[in-house]
């Protein structure tokens, strides 16, 4: 989902509702880009309206585009498609407007889709913030819980301090189980680290080869009923995708 902010003027920023589209695999996308300029000509891709009539293909190539690092003056179609400035006329905005361009626009490509939580509830990295604001004694009287304490996250953080992701898979596949939750293990351990101990500290190739030695060894040893497909370390597809993609901003 593409989620815009921009400013209309010297007032405050403009926020629009949220753009969604769905994931278009890239083998797929090339085959419908290209019907498209069959269709229409290369001269769309230099229009605005491609942006309102082809909404699915436009948004999925700015994601590949920035994941693999290219840039596109397509980014800038944006900036005068009716579908981002919704009711809103441009002749309103400041004189700058009319001479922006894609080096204007400014995208990040995330981990995580913080709306889908709605579904399933937050993950561990977003609750760590919220309790962070919350009084500890009304923390530890809660007894009806329906997310991960705190105490359970400070548990998991310290034995990844120590490079221990046994214990926290174990807790945390007991937790989940308990709450009946369907966050991966992966990443709520991952996203966890990253938010409290910084991504810059966190050697992700050191953490995925804790999490399949540690994960070989929980699944073997505890009820499989515990753990989901999404708990699965990453296939070495994945690892040789990051080696080519920009890395995602959480």
């Amino acid at each position: 989902s593409l989620s815009s902010v921009y400013s209309g003027g010297e007032g405050e920023p403009i926020h629009v509702e949220p753009i969604t589209v769905p994931y278009l695999n890239p083998l797929v996308l090339r085959k419908e880009l290209e019907s498209i300029l069959y269709a229409e000509g290369d001269v769309c891709l230099t229009q605005p309206k491609f942006v309102d009539e082809h909404p699915i293909i436009y948004w999925n190539m700015m994601w590949v585009f920035e994941r693999v690092n290219v840039v596109s003056h397509m980014r800038g179609l944006c900036l005068h498609a009716a579908s981002v400035l919704n009711t809103r006329q441009e002749s309103s905005f400041h004189s700058s407007w009319v001479r922006a361009d894609h080096s204007n626009v400014h995208m990040r490509t995330l981990w995580d889709n913080p709306r889908l939580h709605d579904e399933i509830g937050p993950p561990m990295y977003i609750l760590w913030n919220q309790d962070d604001k919350q009084s500890t004694l009304v923390s530890a009287l809660v007894t009806d819980r329906t997310t991960v304490s705190r105490t359970v996250m400070e548990q998991i953080i310290n034995s990844v301090r120590c490079n221990d992701l046994v214990e926290p898979l174990k807790r945390l596949a007991t937790e989940r189980h308990k709450l009946k939750g369907r966050h991966s293990l992966y990443r709520d351990i991952l996203y966890l680290a990253f938010t409290v101990l910084g991504r810059e500290n966190i050697d992700q190739s050191a953490f995925d080869r804790e999490y399949v030695t540690a994960y070989e060894a929980v699944e073997a040893s505890c009820d499989s009923k515990l753990f989901l497909r999404c708990d699965a370390p990453p296939t070495q597809s994945i690892l040789f995708c990051r080696c080519v993609f920009r890395e995602l901003q959480l």
